[in-house]
């Protein structure tokens, strides 16, 4: 934000229903896992990206240093095993970059395991400011047809608005 420092006084009973409702819409199971790159004293952070997941029994992977590292998720992602990613824009453009500068110089034969990783996911979740159009048709294309799901939402409304997991796109 911009100005002095804000704050919203948010009530157990909203931070609750906020996290069933985001869960319901995102299909949370508790066999998920989401790899949690987002800063979890934000909003998103916190609302859409940790609270859920909670309340629906779910597992939240969190890398254990550092700040965000494309490197780091794309090996992540190759790994296995995560079933939901959530992302800022500028996480998945500087995964589009890397992908386009690092991985797409690799054997095909290694470039397909980072594909497969991206592939596996259940879904892709974006939010906090508009998702630029070249990055929402990258990630679809690697993804043969499956696009981000784009939220909106503020800290002082309820829940978000958000783009169901099983939407007609």
């Amino acid at each position: 934000t911009t100005g002095r420092p804000k704050g919203a006084v948010l009530r157990r009973a909203y931070i609750h229903e906020s996290a069933l409702h985001v869960a319901d819409g995102y299909e949370i199971q508790p066999s998920d896992v989401l790899l949690h790159t987002l800063p979890v004293h934000h909003a998103t952070g916190i609302g859409t990206s940790f609270f859920p997941w909670i309340v629906s029994g779910a597992c939240i992977e969190f890398r254990t240093h550092g700040g965000f590292d494309p490197a780091w998720v794309w090996n992540r992602l190759r790994e296995g095993g995560i079933t939901v990613f959530s992302g800022v824009p500028t996480i998945y453009l500087r995964l589009m970059w890397h992908f386009q500068n690092q991985l797409a110089t690799l054997p095909l034969i290694e470039q397909d395991e980072y594909v497969a990783g991206a592939r596996n996911l259940k879904s892709l979740l974006c939010g906090s400011s508009a998702l630029q159009q070249t990055v929402q048709d990258f990630w679809t294309e690697l993804r043969n047809g499956h696009p981000i799901l784009v939220r909106y939402g503020s800290s002082e409304i309820p829940g978000c608005i958000r783009v169901a997991a099983n939407a007609d796109l």
